[in-house]
């Protein structure tokens, strides 16, 4: 599944995600971060049609927030822990995307990149989700 510029996901360089008919296509693109991972862990915006499942999925995703976030410094919670959560309560990644996806556009959401990409292990590389054309790496509920 390599872009336009050849290579892989996880090859040296910038890559840029454009998102069509929920299939991520990858471009080499000098203003992007680059990503670690493989076609089975590239964040993949996954829509549900239900508007009550993605209520749920939502609702699951807060009260692991909730657990998570005890004693977190300002509620920030990397997404990995998030993600490996969430997959011990069954959820595949596309059901995790989803969650994410429909929390970000809620008032009372975060989810942020970290800036200081030095400090992103490769859990947290594959973790992220893409939103705004960014990798987001940490969420915040209820600030």
């Amino acid at each position: 599944m390599g872009g336009r510029g050849g290579g892989s996901p996880g090859g040296a360089g910038n890559w840029r995600a454009d998102v069509e008919d929920n299939r991520v296509k990858l471009d080499r693109s000098s203003g992007a971060q680059s990503f670690i991972g493989d076609e089975d862990t590239w964040p993949r915006p996954h829509l549900l049609a239900n508007a009550a499942e993605q209520t749920r999925l939502e609702n699951l995703l807060r009260e692991v927030y909730r657990t998570l976030s005890v004693g977190k410094t300002e509620g920030w919670v990397r997404l990995p822990a998030i993600r490996d959560a969430l997959a011990k309560r069954g959820l595949n990644r596309a059901r995790q995307d989803s969650a994410l996806l429909g929390i970000a556009t809620k008032r009372d959401a975060q989810v942020i990149n970290i800036a200081n990409l030095k400090s992103l292990s490769n859990d947290d590389r594959r973790a992220a989700i893409l939103l705004g054309g960014e990798f987001n790496h940490a969420i915040r509920i209820g600030f």
